[in-house]
């Protein structure tokens, strides 16, 4: 269980954390002495659609978990 765990947080905090980091990249572009709003644009609207992907790759693993938890009788 403890390396489903870890395998999971993984999964959750790297998709994040890549946001957080392009978020930042972003606000970078905007506040420039010339601002390059086409690049930050571009670089959010890319963000936002590979951050969508994300429940479809936890889901797998949330249903591994809750199925152990229905055949052990837990939770």
């Amino acid at each position: 269980m403890g390396e489903f765990t870890a395998s999971l947080a993984h999964e959750v905090k790297q998709p994040i954390a890549a946001a957080v980091t392009d978020a930042n990249t972003c606000v970078r572009w905007i506040t420039r002495d010339e601002p390059d709003l086409k690049e930050a644009r571009e670089t959010a609207a890319w963000r936002m659609s590979k951050t969508q992907s994300v429940p479809r790759i936890i889901r797998p693993g949330v249903d591994l978990f809750n199925e152990g938890h229905s055949a052990t009788g837990v939770g």
